[in-house]
């Protein structure tokens, strides 16, 4: 496989996936749809946890892992938090 100019591709030339970034992909739910903010944030982890039966995650209840992406006003992430801690930038 091959990523070259914004597609990865077999070496038969097929497609072989996506190569959006999430934050792209963030970004564009809100652009393509017009949906809040709220919405978006609900699309890609409280509704995600819930149909994976993940109850201790995609929340902000007691017990719950304080996982958790901090973004700019540009939807830039600016911090990561896991279990509580925050994740150093690279």
């Amino acid at each position: 496989m091959t990523v070259a100019d914004g597609a990865a591709r077999l070496d038969n030339g097929h497609l072989a996936g996506s190569v959006l970034k999430f934050k792209d992909a963030f970004k564009n739910i809100i652009k393509f749809t017009n949906c809040s903010l709220l919405d978006a944030v609900k699309m890609s982890s409280s509704n995600q946890a819930k149909e994976l039966g993940l109850k201790d995650q995609g929340n902000f209840l007691p017990d719950s892992y304080a996982n958790v992406n901090v973004f700019d006003n540009d939807l830039d992430l600016c911090q990561t938090y896991y279990q509580g801690e925050p994740l150093n930038r690279r």
